[in-house]
């Protein structure tokens, strides 16, 4: 595949959420023009794009307009990935479907050589119970399809916990997996192009907090030079196996006893993607769209460190009481929702935090590391 659009050319942005404000401004940044679609009937995509067009009637308008269409959401429906199956994408829709069924994530990562928590499929209640048995309590079950972040999951810590799972129960297949209750949760997202050469952004720490948005800070100097290595050889190789041109972003659980292992690859722009438009000399906004217009990769290094924490509408008139106040935070803020982020930078990890737990913003005592 090979791809060279300059400036002025079309970019077709799919979906509306803030992962696609942030590339609409670098596509623009870079002299592209920018149109939007949105399946949505009443959308809102940010007003940034030159053109935009929602609904199934203005699609063909859509498409016939872009020199090229690239998604910016993790998640789309199954009606706009069966709408973009036929117009050979350079992301091509293999990473939507990993990100979206656990089944085939699963397969790829097999397939891939890559150490994946032991797991069994099940369909009825029955089955559930004798996988679990012979993967050994604690388990994770859940839906194979996630259909969104935040998808409907049980955790079983012994057979008496069997009728929890009653819910999730609907004929369809169900994924049972190894739990581990101490793990560290690390993240990273990388950028390959149409010749398989793949450039790899440093590794965040993830952390999770009941169904909130995460919380994401560097991992610089914290992990051993052989976690590194063996998670940046997985991210690489990952990437010389997906055919997809783009952003991927690779999930992993980091036991106490010294094991990694993959969690998810997922597709498009994730929360991830923004904390390195601070911690890294290039975003991978910048880089992504390189990627699908031909030109050449930017090496990715760390500039400094930062720590990445979500706000909600409630939180909104804390954080206006540090605007004049906090020079190391960057503001992210999405009208629609009344949301964002806050990301606090600088070069030590421990002044960070404690300037976090001073402002009083969020109880850093149950996102702390």
């Amino acid at each position: 595949m090979s791809l060279e659009l300059l400036p002025g050319s079309v970019i077709g942005i799919l979906g509306d959420r803030s992962s696609s404000h942030y590339l609409i401004q670098t596509a623009h940044n870079l002299g592209y023009t920018v149109a939007t679609y949105t399946d949505k009937i009443e959308p809102i995509t940010p007003s940034e794009a030159d053109y935009q067009f929602h609904g199934a009637d203005e699609w063909a308008t859509f498409v016939g307009i872009s020199s090229v269409i690239t998604y910016a959401n993790t998640w789309l429906t199954l009606e706009m990935i069966q709408k973009i199956a036929d117009l050979s994408l350079p992301q091509g829709i293999n990473l939507l479907e990993m990100t979206d069924d656990h089944a085939i994530s699963r397969a790829f990562l097999e397939a891939s050589s890559v150490n994946i928590l032991p797991y069994a499929l099940a369909t009825s209640l029955e089955e559930i119970s004798i996988n679990a048995h012979q993967l050994g309590y604690p388990v994770v079950v859940k839906p194979i399809f996630k259909h969104g972040p935040h998808s409907s999951r049980v955790i079983l810590r012994g057979e008496y916990d069997l009728g929890l799972v009653a819910p999730l129960i609907d004929g369809g297949t169900i994924l049972v997996e190894s739990w581990l209750d101490d793990v560290t949760e690390l993240i990273v997202t990388a950028v390959r192009d149409a010749q398989g050469e793949v450039v790899i952004y440093p590794i965040n720490y993830r952390k999770s907090v009941d169904q909130l948005a995460p919380v994401l800070w560097s991992s610089t100097d914290q992990l051993s030079a052989d976690v590194v290595e063996a998670v940046n050889d997985t991210v690489a190789q990952i990437g010389q196996n997906i055919a997809s041109v783009g952003a991927y972003t690779v999930a992993f659980l980091y036991s106490d006893t010294g094991n990694l292992y993959v969690r998810d690859v997922l597709a498009g722009l994730d929360d991830n993607t923004v904390l390195y438009s601070t911690t890294a000399n290039i975003s991978v906004y910048e880089n992504h769209l390189r990627a699908l217009v031909g030109q050449a990769l930017a090496p990715v290094r760390e500039v400094q460190q930062a720590i990445l924490l979500p706000f909600n509408s409630a939180q909104i008139d804390k954080i206006q009481n540090h605007w004049h106040i906090k020079p190391e935070w960057r503001v992210f803020y999405h009208p629609g929702n009344q949301s964002g982020y806050v990301v606090s930078s600088g070069r030590s990890m421990d002044e960070l935090w404690n300037q976090l737990l001073i402002a009083g913003v969020w109880d850093i005592s149950t996102l702390q590391p």
